[in-house]
């Protein structure tokens, strides 16, 4: 498990991306937990199997996304504490948008991450990605100079703070 819990592993379109958004939109106004059965019912009007349902369940159990929890003898799923602040960033992102303004200055990203380094350089271009930054060329990235905060939490995060440069 990571230290810090994020999304940015989900891949859009997959049965656990769909169904993190499920618990994102409805689990937490439910009180943050959820019977089984009525999660795999809200899955299945997605058209996805009740198998296949179980299956993600399992994932995001894994992931420490929810947990298992009965109540009053009945099974369900429990938000965790490090999920409901990963959807609330989400929420921000999603409902909040910010917009550039002609005044707003841009930052370019640059670093060079060797080859024995890969995994880190693979999660540093995945994170720039997921935090709007664009691709310039191989090794130079570009975002607005008020997204350069998370992408220099996000290096120190993988153990990479050393290679990206803003400038």
């Amino acid at each position: 498990m990571s230290a810090v819990l994020d999304d940015m592993d989900s891949r859009p379109g997959s049965t656990t991306s769909l169904l993190r958004t499920v618990i994102g939109l409805y689990l937490r106004d439910a009180g943050g937990w959820m019977s089984s059965r009525h999660i795999i019912v809200l899955m299945e009007a997605l058209g996805v199997t009740a198998a296949v349902s179980r299956t993600a369940l399992s994932r995001l159990k894994k992931k420490e996304i929810v947990l298992p929890q009965l109540r009053e003898g009945v099974p369900g799923f429990a938000v965790t504490e490090g999920a409901a602040t990963m959807l609330a960033r989400g929420d921000r992102r999603i409902f909040n948008p910010r917009l550039m303004s002609p005044a707003d200055r841009w930052c370019l990203v640059s670093f060079s991450i060797p080859e024995t380094e890969r995994e880190k350089r693979h999660q540093l271009r995945r994170r720039l990605h997921w935090i709007g930054c664009g691709t310039v060329a191989a090794g130079l990235w570009i975002c607005r100079i008020r997204s350069g905060w998370k992408w220099r939490r996000s290096s120190r995060t993988w153990g990479c703070a050393e290679w990206p440069r803003c400038s």
